[in-house]
């Protein structure tokens, strides 16, 4: 997916090594209580694949979309805004891959974990 090359040596991060950063960083984030698999059908009939986390490389720079479940109660923009930042540092520090954007869908929010308290 992305590689950085050193003479004739070279590192290639999969697709799958950068979504588990993601996953990583945005539930570490507090208000995020989950990922869920993105809500788009052809996605779904054309791979077979529901993903929570989608990285794309535009230009020498990643593009990540990713798709969450937050805590009742939150404000969401400011959970979100912490998502995006902890997303892009976490890829940024880990790889030395430039992220140009993290796109966060907020797809579901937990009712439950409210009632429990």
């Amino acid at each position: 997916m992305n590689g950085k090359q050193n003479g004739e040596q070279s590192v290639v991060l999969s697709e799958d090594v950068v979504a588990k950063i993601v996953s990583i960083a945005a539930m570490d984030v507090d208000g995020v209580c989950g990922l869920v698999p993105a809500p788009d059908v052809k996605l779904m009939l054309k791979s077979g694949d529901a993903r929570s986390v989608r990285v794309k490389s535009v230009d020498d720079a990643l593009i990540v979309d990713l798709y969450i479940k937050l805590k009742m109660g939150v404000k969401i923009t400011s959970v979100c805004e912490k998502v995006q930042q902890s997303v892009k540092n976490s890829i940024q520090n880990m790889t030395n891959s430039v992220v140009s954007q993290v796109n966060v869908f907020v797809a579901d929010i937990d009712f439950d974990e409210n009632e429990a308290s």
